[in-house]
C-alpha cells in the first residue's frame, strides 16, 4: 500500500466578465417558464482564499483520493433571483423569472470529494465518486444558489484489449440547504450504460444508453434561488431515456 497527503492555499481574483456586467438575456418561450437576466454595471472584482487538504494512495487493489476544501470570498459574484413577472404568451400566461448577477459581500463555501476504485480482476473494477458542498452568505446567513446536494456515481468498469464498458448509477440526495420559500428538489437515481470498441489505434466506436429506467428528475441548479410558487416544473426536468452513438477517427 502507499499514501500521499497534500495541503495548499490558493488566492483568487476574478474580474467580472463583460457579459455579466452588460449582457441582457431574455428567453420567453411560447409556453412554460421564461428566463430574463438583467445587466449590472456595478459589479466589482471577486477575491478569494481557498484552503485544501487531500489524501490519495492505494491499499491493495483499492485506489482512493479524498479531498476537503474551504473557500472564503469577498464580493462573490452570484446570480440572484429578483422577481417573477407574468407575461402574455401564445398558449397562455408565462412566468418569467428575472435575475441579475450581483456581488455578495462575504461568502464561505466548504465541501469534500471522494474517489474510490476497487479492482476485482485485471479487467473489471467497481468505483464510487461523490461530492458534497455547502455555501452560505456569511453576512445574511442565507444559502447561496450554487450550493449543491450530495451527489455522485456508483458503478462498474470493464476494460479489455479492444472492448470496454461502463455501467453507472448517477445519484443525488434531496436538497435540504435552501432558503425559506425557495424551490427545492427530491433525490434521484439514474442508471446509464456505455460500451465501446477500439479498432486499431485510429478508429473508436461508442454506444451510450442514458436514463435506462426513464426516470423524471430535476437538477437543483435548474431551480435554485427561485420561489416555490407551485408552478409546473416539467419544462425543467432532465432528458428521459435516450441513446447515442459516436464514431471517431484519430489521425
Amino acid at each position: 500500500s502507499s499514501a500521499a497527503s497534500d495541503g495548499n492555499k490558493r488566492q483568487g481574483f476574478k474580474v467580472p466578465p463583460y457579459d455579466l456586467a452588460l449582457f441582457y438575456f431574455d428567453h420567453v418561450p411560447f409556453g412554460g417558464n421564461g428566463i430574463r437576466i438583467l445587466p449590472n454595471q456595478n459589479l466589482v472584482p471577486e477575491e478569494s482564499d481557498t484552503y485544501e487538504v487531500g489524501l490519495q494512495g492505494t491499499v491493495g487493489d483499492l485506489t482512493y483520493d479524498l479531498r476537503a476544501y474551504l473557500s472564503e470570498y469577498d464580493n462573490f459574484i452570484s446570480i440572484e433571483f429578483l422577481e417573477t413577472v407574468v407575461e402574455p404568451g401564445f398558449f397562455g400566461p408565462i412566468n418569467v423569472d428575472v435575475s441579475q448577477y450581483q456581488n455578495l459581500e462575504s461568502v464561505e463555501i466548504k465541501g469534500a470529494e471522494i474517489k474510490l476504485e476497487q479492482a476485482l480482476t485485471d479487467s473489471v473494477s467497481i468505483f464510487l465518486n461523490g461530492s458534497y458542498m455547502d455555501g452560505q452568505d456569511t453576512t445574511t446567513n442565507e444559502y447561496i444558489r450554487t450550493t449543491m446536494p450530495l451527489s455522485g456515481n456508483l458503478g462498474v468498469n470493464y476494460t479489455g484489449l479492444s472492448w470496454y464498458a461502463r455501467g453507472a448509477l448517477r445519484f443525488a440526495d434531496a436538497m435540504g440547504k435552501f432558503n425559506a420559500g425557495d424551490m427545492t428538489t427530491a433525490g434521484y437515481g439514474v442508471l446509464d450504460l456505455m460500451a465501446g470498441y477500439r479498432l486499431g489505434e485510429q478508429w473508436e466506436f461508442n454506444l451510450s444508453l442514458l436514463n435506462i429506467l426513464d426516470n423524471e428528475y430535476l437538477h437543483y441548479s435548474s431551480v435554485a434561488g427561485t420561489l416555490d410558487d407551485g408552478r409546473d416544473l416539467s419544462p425543467q426536468t432532465e432528458p428521459g431515456r435516450s441513446i447515442s452513438a459516436r464514431v471517431s477517427f484519430t489521425f
